[in-house]
């Protein structure tokens, strides 16, 4: 399709941020140029990232070892292949790699809090405490002084779960489509190297919608953004089953998850505050939304619309990877999206039905606003979650992520209206 045209063409096809997003076109055209010129560093690092983003494993492992080679100046492509061991699950020689990048690159404040990330994968929270103290000793840095309380955090609490007879109030349920079984594999061994279980739920594949259904179940609003229905639709489908459930509470995380803590002994180890609640998040990334705007070290638990007052412009969203759902939380969700429909992305319906219309309105980051009043465009329920997000977090997404957004015409979905 792209091999008549020449290279001046296809780089100008991908000027700008649209030419970095990870879809089947771009990475149709990255493909094209780096089979052209792959001694271009851009090539062939725009390539190497939309097959990261495609979770294309078998071909990075083949292609990065060559690419540190061919650009051994270039941090990010050092970085890819350091982390690229975290996306099979191997989170040993991810630090192996770590020592061998940082003495190429040494006292680099990102590479750094990059090792600070191995070192709690591998659950090494001394190492990684260690780690942050010294760039804080060298650099000052408020954020390195915070993370480094997060790891001593880490320590005390893992230590308190540890040998608890507390009797197990949840389910662990793990979202993953069944095209994938590699994804929930990764998962299921870190839970049975903890002795835990986990119930696999097939997620539903957007793709295969047909745009009739689309239509239908986003009350007319969307059909171009199926990957993102079939998200939403597969954690309908896990409300389902934990309203049927035999316990109280469920743990829901996704395929792509990575366990920084071992699963709590029960719901009354969270850090609620005693607090009951229809939803909590326990993912790093409504963790980082939360509490980074102040840099504060998490130690008690927020409401989740407290997120809106975010000011970061590159924020994206809290993610659905990690969170206790109750029984009657997910009967209320069942609810409200029967009312509702299924427009947009899961997590921000969340927060639409955590936050009240003064939160929303009072947000200064444009783009939480605009996709939530995108959302709120579509609200026929009534009605709020109690939703908090309780420190510190016990799962983070691995660096292949969402493969979602390669089934979308749009990144999110308020924009498709625009």
């Amino acid at each position: 399709m792209f091999s008549q045209l020449p290279v001046t063409d296809l780089l100008a096809m991908l000027q700008g941020p649209d030419g970095q997003k990870p879809n089947a076109r771009n990475q149709a055209l990255w493909t094209e140029l780096y089979r052209r010129v792959p001694a271009r560093h851009d090539v062939a690092l725009n390539y190497v990232l939309q097959l990261w983003n495609a979770e294309a494993v078998d071909r990075l492992v083949k292609l990065l070892p060559e690419l540190v080679q061919r650009f051994p100046e270039s941090e990010t492509i050092h970085v890819l292949w350091t982390e690229l061991p975290l996306t099979w699950g191997d989170p040993r020689e991810a630090a192996r790699r770590m020592d061998v990048m940082l003495a190429k690159f040494p006292h680099n404040p990102a590479l750094m809090f990059r090792a600070y990330q191995v070192k709690l994968s591998l659950g090494d929270f001394a190492e990684a405490r260690k780690v942050a103290e010294r760039v804080y000793e060298k650099t000052g840095s408020a954020e390195f002084s915070s993370l480094a309380s997060i790891a001593g955090k880490y320590a005390q609490v893992r230590a308190e779960w540890a040998g608890s007879s507390a009797q197990r109030d949840y389910h662990i349920f793990c979202i993953g489509l069944d095209t994938q079984p590699r994804r929930f594999q990764r998962v299921q061994a870190q839970l049975q190297r903890m002795g835990e279980t986990v119930h696999r739920v097939s997620g539903v594949d957007g793709r295969t919608l047909p745009e009739m259904a689309a239509r239908a179940l986003t009350h007319g609003a969307s059909s171009r953004m199926k990957g993102t229905l079939g998200c939403f639709l597969s954690h309908v489908r896990v409300w389902e089953i934990c309203v049927q459930s035999d316990r109280p509470y469920a743990f829901v995380i996704e395929d792509d998850t990575s366990f920084i803590l071992p699963p709590p002994p029960s719901t009354s180890f969270l850090n609620t505050g005693g607090r009951d609640f229809d939803i909590c998040f326990v993912n790093e990334r409504t963790q980082n939304a939360a509490y980074l705007p102040e840099r504060l070290p998490p130690d008690d638990a927020l409401p989740l619309e407290r997120i809106l007052v975010n000011k970061v412009d590159g924020f994206r969203g809290i993610g659905t990877d990690g969170y206790f759902v109750s029984r009657q939380g997910a009967q209320k969700l069942l609810d409200m999206v029967t009312e509702d429909g299924l427009v947009g992305d899961v997590d921000w319906r969340l927060m639409l039905y955590a936050a009240s219309d003064d939160d929303i309105d009072a947000t200064p980051n444009k783009f939480m606003a605009d996709t939530l009043r995108m959302h709120r465009a579509h609200r026929k329920s009534t009605g709020r979650l109690k939703a908090l997000v309780a420190p510190p977090a016990i799962v983070k997404t691995y660096n292949g992520g969402s493969i979602r957004s390669l089934m979308n015409d749009f990144d999110h979905a308020h924009e498709e209206a625009v």
